[in-house]
């Protein structure tokens, strides 16, 4: 099947700004696609396209000119045109050039997407909305762009019929649902992040996230008896589900049921995966509560005296230390994960475990670590990198891109840090053959390398 001119050209876009095209290969294109375009008119496209590349726009918007007075018929000039004025930022006449490209082709994906871009550069949403809305039918990256258009113009009503509608057609997607959860909280629509939460249990019976999130929300609602039932329904279908306990530790302790409460307390403070921020906060909560009721304090005692004969011992973690020193870095990784054995919820071990097995190119060990670190400490973004990285180099970029978006979000004021998130990001879409996110994240990683 032979390609349209307007994609051929898009293509020889692409190419690096030190490309080298031979007059053969556009004399080659199919004649019939082209017209009846002279010598002159190929001439001048071709230069035009040279200079492009080179970064000379002025120039080759002067032959792109030249093209069109030979022959105004052909929409693809004006596309290029449109382009060259995006480069220059006179986005009034690139998107002039770009609409006029559209009247002879006026359903051609590439032309409807550079003027997409050159509305969002204008910052004209509404204008973008509208021609995202004639891109649907390519392909549903177009429907995730306009959920983020239509929030930022809040339409969020909009918004979410969108997310309903990329759910039914696509795979999860961590993401789409962080997306949607933020559009219940911009636009405060209870009754609708309830509804969502309900048929997600009822759809994903034995997924422990939902549950935990209705009874947060019903938490928040103040609705204890609710949030209860939901607690009881969730222990039923996981019975060794640790982060439920969260909640009943508080529903038990104001209910006074001290025992229920301290048996919570203990499951929390003792979790592998629950993170230890939320255990400090648990037990800083129960301090609270013995300062308030001071009968409780032997209890107290008891609780932290528990606490305390559960830390483990040092000497491993030594060991490993010792091994790091000499560059015994194997034997210092076996060391390193006895000393987990002993410490299930020590960030520091964890970390070395989870670059140790990355850097011993035992991959496999790397993603369970650092999945087991993304549970436990799930605001540390090395973990997410680590797993990203590791999930590149055995070929599975959809679960790194899942990895290092989530990942990515916790990266503050580290630019060294975003910049290998970039650098993987680029590499995941590389294996996955998507050149236009490729190169995003790509050039995002360069714009932090050159500022080091």
């Amino acid at each position: 099947m032979k390609l349209k001119v307007s994609f051929l050209i898009f293509f020889f876009s692409l190419i690096c700004f030190n490309a080298v095209f031979s007059q053969d290969t556009f004399n080659n294109l199919p004649n019939e696609d082209l017209g009846n375009a002279s010598d002159e008119f190929q001439e001048a496209f071709f230069e035009a396209l040279k200079e492009k590349a080179n970064g000379n726009h002025e120039k080759a918007i002067d032959f792109l000119k030249k093209c069109q007075e030979i022959n105004e018929s052909q929409s693809v000039v004006y596309f290029e045109l449109g382009k060259n004025f995006k480069a220059l930022k006179d986005y009034d006449l690139a998107e002039e050039y770009l609409k006029a490209a559209l009247k002879i082709e006026k359903t051609n994906e590439w032309y409807l997407d550079e003027l997409y871009d050159v509305y969002l550069k204008m910052k004209s949403t509404e204008q973008a909305i509208k021609v995202l809305k004639e891109l649907l039918p390519f392909h549903n990256d177009y429907k995730e762009d306009l959920v983020d258009l239509y929030i930022d113009v809040k339409k969020y009503s909009n918004a979410l019929n969108l997310l309903n509608e990329l759910d039914e057609s696509s795979n999860y997607s961590i993401q789409r649902e962080k997306t949607r959860f933020k559009v219940y909280n911009l636009s405060n629509d209870l009754r609708a992040k309830e509804s969502y939460l309900i048929k997600q249990i009822q759809k994903y019976p034995k997924k422990e996230s939902y549950y935990l999130k209705l009874i947060v929300f019903y938490s928040e609602q103040n609705d204890l008896e609710k949030a209860l039932k939901i607690s009881e329904n969730l222990l039923q279908v996981l019975p060794n589900s640790d982060r439920v306990h969260l909640s009943l530790y508080k529903f038990n302790l104001q209910q006074t049921k001290i025992d229920a409460a301290v048996e919570s307390l203990m499951i929390v403070c003792n979790s592998p995966v629950i993170p230890a921020k939320s255990k400090i906060k648990t037990l800083n909560d129960f301090k609270n509560f013995v300062k308030a009721n001071p009968s409780y304090e032997s209890l107290l005692a008891d609780v932290l005296d528990q606490l305390e004969n559960t830390r483990p011992e040092q000497s491993n973690k030594a060991k490993a230390e010792a091994l790091l020193k000499f560059k015994k870095y194997k034997l210092a990784l076996s060391y390193f994960e006895k000393a987990i054995q002993s410490e299930p919820n020590n960030f520091y071990l964890y970390k070395q475990v989870a670059l140790l097995s990355l850097q011993e190119k035992i991959y496999e060990r790397a993603l369970e670590y650092s999945s087991q670190g993304m549970k436990l400490f799930p605001v540390q973004p090395l973990f997410y990198l680590i797993n990203g990285t590791s999930n590149n180099l055995i070929n599975n970029p959809n679960k790194a891109i899942d990895s290092l978006e989530l990942g990515i979000d916790f990266v503050i004021n580290d630019n060294q840090l975003k910049y290998d998130f970039y650098l993987q990001l680029s590499e995941s879409y590389k294996l996955l053959g998507k050149t236009k996110q490729y190169n995003e994240y790509f050039n995002k990683a360069e714009v932090l390398r050159q500022k080091q």
